[in-house]
């Protein structure tokens, strides 16, 4: 065992209480966070010092998931495009293409990617993870995980290892184990990892205490698995992508942390304007029992009424003189002011983080003629703002896929999945290309591309891939040769260009200048001039 995997199982063994003591104010502060984005109203209502009354019900708004959901739309707006080290046309030897394909689509990257996105944007920090189950799926495992999850070890602000907490209220006889129930256990996994290795090692405790290391086979989940495993892979096989820099070291900044307090605010006006709604908008009544029928309905036209009692002046007098028994109430609700102040809220919130009200969806988009153009640069804050956050994720993809493809390409008696055969390059470093964080609109593409063509900067085949990025091979060249065909057939009816596609023009010699003769005359003549 390696010397921090051995430090922090150590650290372990010494802390009987659960969660350890130097984690419960960060697992405080990520539970708080977890509490906008998951819009938990119990947990919210605490963190606000909401005192019910009345019967007043706590509403929470929907700003703050939106606003991590707005972040991962920035960094993974589309699948991005992962091209593997040796990525040779295929057929002719050298090509991982298939092999990296088979890669992303057994983890689903694209999707999961964006949700682990959405928990850096919230958390301040996601946790990554690389095992081998062949039991559940033929290629390595790639999982996003909440800083809840993990136990990290530190030295000198640098990860050095981390211990991956998986829990489990159920398992085997454990009789070294005094006054536990059954009832009350908790068995608690832990995957430590470190440089090139890997370690596992079971708790069993109760809600509140870690309690006692037990064999690995107390838990048919972890029977199987191996103490320590040395992979010898270049870096562990774990990490965490952060959400951009931020004062505690130990735990990244999150995008609720400038906001909260707008965040609070706009919660608390939404249960206000609710509550003014109930009062003001619904039609109450009371009345004394002689007013109503058996059934409790009011006579026939009667609005909104109230009782007069025994006091005939304290209503109106009819027509007639004689006192009336009811009362039509009205009731008026501005909510303007609230409606004002609940924009106001939302937008400072996103303006503190550079994010457009139109990308959040807050503000709507009808009536305004923009090109992709005008938008692009109108979005241009909220374009940098994601950019800064996806830092992290644009240094470390590349090598967690790596590491994902040398796993992939090692025997399974190596803790591998065995497909070496299929893999030319596996220790190649593959390149991620996230693409634009904005769409590009479909009309600018072609027309951008149509003049690089025919500048000549750029060629057909490359137009055709940048255009079509889900095609392969064959679909590109067969596309190509439609292409020449056209090109060819209109040029017979004089359509287009009489060059093939792709081949600059001849070059021709410029036809020689003929000279006026008025010009010859005033050089015979220098008085002309």
């Amino acid at each position: 065992m390696g010397r921090f995997g051995e430090e922090i199982i150590d650290r372990l063994d010494r802390t009987p209480m659960w969660p350890l003591r130097g984690e419960q104010k960060v697992r405080k502060r990520v539970e708080e966070r977890i509490a906008f984005r998951e819009s938990d109203r119990a947990k919210l209502k605490e963190l606000a010092e909401w005192k019910q009354r009345d019967g007043r019900r706590y509403r929470v708004d929907p700003l703050g998931p939106k606003i991590s959901e707005s972040f991962a739309d920035l960094i993974f707006g589309r699948h991005p495009r992962v091209k593997p080290a040796a990525a040779g046309e295929q057929g002719q030897g050298g090509d991982d293409n298939d092999a990296m394909k088979l890669l992303l689509e057994e983890n689903n990257l694209g999707r999961r990617l964006r949700r682990g996105a959405v928990i850096s944007s919230s958390e301040g920090e996601v946790w990554w993870r690389l095992h081998v189950d062949l039991g559940v799926s033929e290629r390595p495992i790639l999982e996003w995980l909440s800083r809840l999850d993990v136990v990290p070890h530190y030295v000198s602000e640098r990860l050095k290892a981390a211990a991956f907490i998986s829990t489990y209220d159920d398992g085997g006889p454990v009789d070294d184990l005094t006054g536990l129930s059954e009832a009350e256990r908790v068995f608690r996994h832990f995957e430590v990892h470190e440089q090139a290795e890997v370690h596992n090692v079971l708790y069993v405790g109760n809600a509140r205490t870690l309690g006692q290391r037990v064999a690995l086979s107390a838990l048919p989940e972890t029977a199987d698995l191996a103490e320590d495993w040395q992979h010898d892979l270049p870096g562990m096989l774990a990490g965490r992508i952060t959400n951009g820099e931020g004062a505690q070291p130990e735990l990244g900044p999150s995008d609720y942390d400038p906001i909260m307090d707008f965040l609070l605010d706009l919660n608390e006006v939404m249960s206000i304007g609710a509550e003014n709604a109930r009062l003001t908008l619904k039609k109450r009544v009371v009345v004394d029992p002689a007013s109503v029928d058996a059934e409790g309905n009011l006579p026939a036209g009667q609005e909104v009424i109230i009782s007069a009692g025994e006091d005939p002046d304290a209503v109106g007098k009819t027509g007639s003189g004689q006192s009336s028994l009811f009362k039509v109430l009205e009731y008026n609700d501005n909510a303007q002011p609230l409606i004002d102040w609940s924009n106001d809220l939302a937008q400072k919130a996103l303006n503190r983080l550079g994010i457009d009200a139109q990308f959040a969806g807050l503000e709507a988009a009808a009536g305004r003629a923009e090109s992709g153009v005008a938008l692009r640069i109108r979005l241009i804050p909220s374009v940098n703002a994601g950019e800064a956050r996806a830092q992290d994720w644009d240094d470390q993809l590349p090598k967690i896929l790596r590491l994902a493809a040398i796993l992939d390409a090692r025997n399974a008696d190596e803790n591998g999945a065995g497909h070496g055969g299929e893999w030319s390059d596996p220790e190649g470093l593959p390149v991620v290309d996230r693409g634009p964080a904005l769409p590009e609109d479909p009309v600018e593409q072609t027309d951008r591309l149509r003049g690089a063509v025919a500048g000549p900067i750029m060629s057909t085949e490359t137009a055709v891939r940048e255009q079509r990025p889900d095609w392969d091979e064959e679909q590109i060249k067969a596309e190509i040769a439609r292409i020449r065909k056209d090109v060819s057939q209109s040029s017979a009816f004089g359509g287009f260009n009489d060059r093939p596609v792709d081949e600059p023009p001849e070059d021709k010699e410029p036809p020689a200048e003929e000279q006026d003769p008025q010009d010859e005359a005033d050089e015979d003549n220098p008085e002309s001039r």
